[in-house]
């Protein structure tokens, strides 16, 4: 049992409790399958961890994603981009979405097994996402064991294939599982470093480009990707330029034409006056006394005095 004292052991418990709720969910799921809803149910599950943990300025969405070159890729089962800095296209109701490249951080397929099939599939719905060109570039991608990029200025996203189980025998399972993913990636002609994680939730936390597993056990699979996916988030939100509104307006042909005379007149900008200056630092002065003597910290607290009514400055 982790010792709960610490910050990290404590969230590490939260993250353990979030990957019960998990199977708990997919368990229920199955119920349904010979309705065909298991697909969405067992995303739905995954989807709603992400909205309770990430910042809420990353949006988890359903949907596609297109470049100014009108390319689209497939339907994916999770998107996430930076809400404060953009927004979709189109919205078909609040989580299916039609995204822009540039806004595209991030994206997750999720399998009930992960199967050579399911495999494949996944790797082609990424071959189509890195085939995209947001401001008319490609995707960058990590290419050596430092972690350096294949251009440093190219915008990265990171792509996950989301499984609760495997098809594959535990016997020397990390090696035939790398060897599949590895494949299919080869065969479809997706350069290995595209594909950044695969999780298989009972098993373990592949990096295909490295050749690398991790099996924590004690239902800590869920914890290491999910910090993996939000130390990526918060490197790569900030690198970003600012979203090319510009270039998804079709304004093609469209042309100011002149109807009046221009006019720029405006006020003279002024000044503040003497007086104005000294009422400020009055009320200031009054803000900082009322937060010595009574010890209040917030701002919010205190109403400030009003210049007009000299009773609000009554110090008696």
């Amino acid at each position: 049992m982790a010792n709960v004292d610490t910050g990290g052991a404590k969230f590490q418990v939260v993250l353990q409790g979030a990957e019960d709720s998990l199977w708990t969910s997919f368990k229920q799921a199955r119920l349904y399958e010979q309705r065909g809803d298991i697909g969405d149910s067992r995303e739905d599950a995954l989807a709603l961890f992400l909205r309770e943990r990430l910042p809420s300025r990353f949006t988890i969405a359903s949907g596609e994603v297109v470049d100014t070159n009108g390319n689209q890729s497939g339907q994916t089962d999770i998107l996430i981009y930076d809400s404060g800095a953009t927004s979709p296209l189109l919205a078909h109701g609040k989580t299916n979405v039609l995204l822009p490249a540039e806004a595209l951080l991030a994206t997750v397929e999720v399998k009930s097994k992960l199967t050579k099939a399911e495999a494949m599939k996944s790797v082609g719905g990424i071959k189509k996402l890195h085939s995209l060109r947001p401001w008319d570039a490609p995707y960058g991608v990590v290419n050596g064991a430092n972690g350096s990029r294949t251009d440093q200025k190219l915008p990265r996203i990171l792509t996950t294939v989301f499984a609760y189980q495997s098809d594959l025998g535990q016997k020397e399972w990390t090696v035939n599982e790398m060897a599949r993913i590895q494949s299919a990636c080869l065969d479809l002609g997706l350069p290995v470093p595209c594909l950044d994680r695969v999780v298989v939730l009972d098993r373990g936390l592949m990096n295909p480009a490295y050749g690398k597993t991790i099996m924590p056990g004690e239902k800590r699979v869920l914890g290491h990707w999910f910090f993996n996916l939000m130390n990526f988030l918060a490197r790569e939100s900030v690198r970003r330029q600012p979203f090319p509104w510009n270039d998804y307006q079709n304004s093609k042909g469209d042309i100011w034409i002149d109807s009046g005379p221009s006019n720029f007149v405006v006020p003279e900008a002024k000044s503040a006056t003497v007086g104005q200056r000294n009422k400020a630092e009055e009320v200031r002065s009054w803000l900082a006394a009322m937060r010595n003597r009574n010890g209040v910290q917030g701002m919010e607290e205190v109403i400030p005095p009003d210049p007009l009514i000299p009773s609000l400055r009554d110090d008696a």
